[in-house]
C-alpha cells in the first residue's frame, strides 16, 4: 500500500485520465462531490547495468520501485446540487477534460486550466431530459466532440458545436418496448 486519501463519500464511479497527463484519477459519489487525485512519484522501475545477466536480460529479482508513490487531492468540483452518478475523462485529443453526469439530468464538462496547481474550470453544461445515469465520450480521433448520455428517458448523443460554443443533441436512442 503506497498511501491513503481520506474521502468523505463512497465512490460510485472511477476513471483514469490518459497517461499523457500523468497518473490522474477521478471519482464521483453520493456526496455530490467530484474529487480528482494524482499519483505523484509513479511506480517507475529502476535498473542498473549490474542488473543484467550475460544475455543482457534484466533479472526479475533486480526489479525495484524507483520511489514510493503517494496520492494527493488535486481538486474538488462542487457545482452539482444533486448526486453525481458518473464521470469520464475525454479522449486525449480534446485536452484534459472531464464529463460528469448528475441525477438532475445535468452534464457538466470541466477542463484543467493548470494541471500542476489543480486548477479546473467548468467549461460548459447541458441539460438532458430525465435523470442522467452514465456518460461516455466518443473515442474517434480527428472528430467533433461527442458524448453519449444514458438517462431515464433513453440514451442521447450530444455534439459540441464550435460556432455556437454549445452542446447540441444529435441523436436519440429509445426503447421500443
Amino acid at each position: 500500500l503506497s498511501g491513503t486519501v481520506q474521502l468523505d463519500f463512497v465512490p460510485r464511479r472511477i476513471t483514469w485520465a490518459h497517461p499523457e497527463y500523468g497518473q490522474i484519477l477521478a471519482c464521483c459519489g453520493e456526496s455530490r462531490v467530484l474529487v480528482l487525485e494524482e499519483l505523484l512519484g509513479g511506480n517507475v522501475i529502476q535498473h542498473t547495468e549490474s542488473d543484467r545477466d550475460e544475455s543482457g536480460a534484466i533479472s526479475a529479482a533486480a526489479t525495484r520501485p524507483a520511489a514510493k508513490s503517494r496520492w494527493k487531492k488535486k481538486a474538488q468540483l462542487l457545482e452539482s446540487h444533486t448526486e453525481v452518478r458518473d464521470v469520464e475523462f475525454a479522449p486525449r485529443q480534446y485536452g484534459l477534460k472531464l464529463a460528469a453526469a448528475a441525477s438532475d439530468g445535468v452534464v457538466r464538462i470541466y477542463e484543467a486550466i493548470n494541471v500542476v496547481e489543480g486548477d479546473w474550470s467548468q467549461q460548459s453544461e447541458f441539460h438532458t431530459k430525465g435523470e442522467a445515469f452514465a456518460v461516455s465520450w466518443r473515442k474517434l480521433a480527428f472528430a467533433t466532440e461527442r458524448i453519449a448520455v444514458a438517462t431515464s428517458q433513453g440514451t442521447h448523443v450530444w455534439e459540441f458545436n464550435g460556432r455556437n460554443q454549445a452542446w447540441e443533441k444529435v441523436m436519440n436512442l429509445r426503447r421500443t418496448f
